[in-house]
This record gives C-alpha cells, structure tokens and sequence, in this order.
C-alpha cells in the first residue's frame, strides 16, 4: 500500500490499473480507431476501468477509504477485452469485454456494498465496465478486437485531479486479489 500526505478534499475512485506493458498493449490494438473516432485520445498512462467512483472525499474520511480496501476479498482473474465501442450521447470510446468475470462482479458488488455502509454516495446506474481510450469521439459501432488478456490481482485507489490539460491522476494505494493477499 502507497501512502503520502493529500489535500483537505480528494476526488477519488477505486479502479483496475493496468500496467505500462498492458497500456501499451491497449494503444497499440486501439490507435487506428481512435484515428477514426475524430475524438481526442486519453493518455496511455490514464487507461484504467473504474470499479467505484466515489468523487470529492474529506481528508478525515481516506482512513475509512483505505479500511473499506483493505476488507475487500475477491480472488484474482482474467479480463478478456475483445471490442472497442463508442457512447454516442457522451462521445467516449472505450475497450469493452462481451464476458465480465464473475470475479470482477464480486469485487465490484463488494466494494460498493461497503462504501455505502460507510456512508459514501456511489451511482445508481449499473457497472459496465470501460477502459476510456478517447473523448468526443464520433464513432459509436462495436467493433472487434484482437483479445487482449489483462490478468487481474490487485485493484487502486485512485486521486483525480482537475487541470488545465485535463485530469491529473494519481494511483495513491493498491490492494491485491486473491488467496494469498
């Protein structure tokens, strides 16, 4: 686990982060599309899928943000994205998966079941999981991929932070899956 002194308010969210070999993986097999897409692509080094977003969060509250991680018990898994799609309303293109692991449900249902419990005000709309490649993109077919294998064992607490370029976004703790945690 990372530790290191934050601001008095975080914007917050627990995701998947994948490493700089898989976010290489994932521009390479996603470039020509997002060329296509006319939108404007998401740094290599942001490329993550979001499983709780919890959003501005009290410095007081990070030691219960932390307590919630380090509770969480899933085991580990694979994450076959295999298409890239596009949201036609909200112009984001991602890489998707047709087959969501149980295991990501469980770590997703656990995660948020306890945030709440602790009081923090998650969506209401259900998980799709997304890996955000480029925004204000025009393209909004699903088209197939060569799979790329992600395997899974651990999950982030990620900071967001707003600038002039766009978000800034900071892995500040990680927490691994599986038995042997």
């Amino acid at each position: 686990m990372l530790s290191r002194a934050l601001p008095p308010n975080h914007r917050l969210f627990f995701a998947l982060w994948p490493d700089d070999e898989l976010q290489a993986v994932i521009e390479r097999e996603a470039c020509e599309l997002v060329a296509r897409s006319g939108g404007k692509p998401v740094p290599r080094t942001h490329y993550h899928a979001t499983l709780a977003f919890l959003g501005s969060v009290a410095a007081e509250r990070l030691a219960v943000v932390r307590a919630v991680a380090a509770e969480i018990t899933a085991p580990e898994f694979v994450l076959q994205l295999d298409h890239i799609h596009g949201w036609r309303r909200s112009g984001i293109l991602f890489m998707g998966t047709h087959r969501v692991p149980a295991a990501l449900t469980q770590l997703v249902d656990a995660l948020q079941s306890k945030l709440r419990e602790r009081e923090f005000v998650l969506e209401e709309r259900p998980f799709r999981l997304h890996v955000t490649l480029a925004r204000n993109a025009r393209l909004t077919e699903s088209v197939p991929v060569a799979q790329i294998d992600w395997q899974v064992n651990e999950f982030a607490l990620v900071e967001s932070t707003p600038g002039r370029g766009g978000s800034r976004y900071e892995v500040i703790g990680r927490w691994a899956l599986g038995a042997d945690r």
